[in-house]
């Protein structure tokens, strides 16, 4: 792209390059100009590149990353999350077949929510989806799955499992909240 200013050009600016610029360099007045202009336009764009990818960077992080060892307290929240298998609610299709999901969570800070179905016969089907997870805050009251993606928990305790499964950040006007429970996993209970 290339782009001729020369009608915008103020007098004493014009001095400026014929004294500095231009004769350094041999080149004319306008050649100079022009390249005074697009090393500007380049500093312009990298700028604003620089200044988006950090934006960019500094907002989604929505992690909270810890070196070192966790307190007691922290322990036990990630204990209660990692230890436990944790289902929701059983379900019903029109065909008979009961459904319900898992979840298992590892220290790592992977997770795998399995769908399992149990047909009229008693055969049962599982699919995995694999994914990742972290604490979302410092004290350890959110779950963030990536994205705008979070668990804000209500309660947790070796029974329970009870979040707001929130879609978006607070104040955004999309943001979508739903109340869940989960209990402990109890595989040979295939009764609704």
């Amino acid at each position: 792209m290339n782009i001729n200013i020369t009608f915008f050009i103020n007098p004493p600016f014009l001095k400026l390059i014929n004294k500095g610029f231009a004769p350094k360099y041999k080149i004319s007045p306008i050649f100079a100009l022009n390249i005074k202009y697009l090393t500007m336009n380049r500093i312009i764009h990298i700028s604003l590149l620089i200044s988006t990818v950090s934006l960019f960077l500094i907002s989604n992080t929505g992690c909270v990353e810890k070196q070192g060892y966790y307190n007691h307290g922290e322990e036990s929240i990630i204990s209660l999350i990692c230890d436990i298998t944790w289902a929701g609610k059983k379900t019903t299709d029109e065909n008979g077949s009961v459904w319900q999901g898992t979840y298992k969570f590892n220290k790592n800070g992977t997770y795998t929510r399995t769908n399992i179905e149990i047909d009229k016969q008693g055969n049962k089907k599982e699919a995995n989806i694999y994914g990742q997870w972290s604490f979302g805050d410092p004290s350890f009251s959110t779950i963030y799955f990536g994205g705008e993606h979070y668990w804000d928990i209500d309660e947790l305790t070796k029974n329970k499992f009870s979040f707001y499964d929130r879609s978006g950040k607070f104040g955004d006007p999309f943001m979508n909240r739903e109340y869940i429970e989960l209990t402990p996993y109890q595989e040979n209970n295939t009764t609704n």
